[in-house]
């Protein structure tokens, strides 16, 4: 049942953002491309303590978004030295930082209501930064197909 609204719900951002595709399509194509990331939260269930599980989650979490800000500081350098050529335009700069802010509340408000069930329970931590981590992974895969489209 909670699989079914979990599809349903991607289903309905899917469409709300234009695309064609199904959430079980979307999960099907990418559920190889999920798995390759190093550093796996599936290997912090491996113990029953759920302060080594929490602990775990979040730094896997940190690990994922730490490529994240490599990837964000390669499309929006802080600075730009004159003999180095930008990736983005000044216009796709000013886009690329709206979409950005955009896709990262989705993420936090995302994240909110997937783990609402489990807000007060101990492992909420881990199940809150599970979230973030497979939510930024998918966008980095996103980002990362984006650059690699470039052709820099």
């Amino acid at each position: 049942m909670m699989m079914k609204k979990y599809g349903l719900l991607i289903n309905i951002l899917l469409i709300f953002n234009g695309q064609n595709t199904t959430a079980a399509e979307m999960m099907a194509e990418n559920h190889d491309q999920l798995e390759t990331f190093p550093s796996e939260t599936s290997h912090c269930a491996d113990t029953t303590d759920l302060v080594v599980m929490n602990d775990c989650a979040i730094k896997t979490y940190q690990q994922v978004d730490k490529r994240l800000q490599e990837l964000y500081q390669q499309l929006v350098p802080p600075k730009q030295s004159s003999t180095e050529h930008p990736l983005l335009s000044s216009n796709e700069k000013k886009l690329f930082q709206k979409s950005h802010a955009s896709w990262f509340k989705f993420r936090e408000d995302y994240c909110k209501f997937a783990t609402q069930a489990v807000k007060n329970e101990p492992g909420y931590p881990f199940h809150k930064y599970d979230c973030l981590k497979r939510i930024t992974q998918q966008y980095i895969q996103n980002l990362e197909k984006y650059i690699e489209d470039l052709d820099v």
